[in-house]
């Protein structure tokens, strides 16, 4: 989860100063957005959750200076991809296609960073354009 801070409301009068800004803790679903709109692999973020949580995205370094979803389902190759980011890792029950000793579950479940879980998309910081 992350922590959202609401910044205040107007004022309920003019006399009386605007309340302090109200942080929760939420969970960001980057696979839809609160009002059911579905996202995909591959749409860059910029502006899509400030009408639910007023945050905005920008990234520094990436492509078109915005982070990306990426699908972890599809990952590609080693050539052509991303197989590294992929969930869940090849090493757990079931199987998946992730890649990457520090995701595989360890002995009697040791490992608190396996990647077991199917996740869908992932925000990323693109460094390339070699996968869309």
């Amino acid at each position: 989860s992350t922590t959202v801070c609401v910044p205040p409301g107007p004022a309920p009068t003019p006399s009386v100063p605007p309340t302090r800004r109200t942080c929760v803790d939420t969970e960001i679903d980057f696979n839809e957005l609160p009002d059911g709109t579905k996202l995909a692999g591959g749409d860059y973020l910029d502006m899509q959750y400030k009408p639910f949580y007023g945050i905005e995205f920008s990234a520094f370094g990436g492509l078109r200076d915005l982070p990306r979803l990426f699908d972890s389902a599809k990952v590609g190759n080693t050539t052509f991809g991303d197989p590294d980011l992929g969930s869940p890792n090849k090493k757990c029950p079931g199987g998946g296609v992730g890649v990457g000793k520090g995701g595989a579950p360890g002995k009697n479940g040791e490992n608190p960073f396996q990647n077991c879980d199917y996740l869908g998309n992932v925000l990323i910081i693109q460094e390339d354009n070699g996968y869309e």
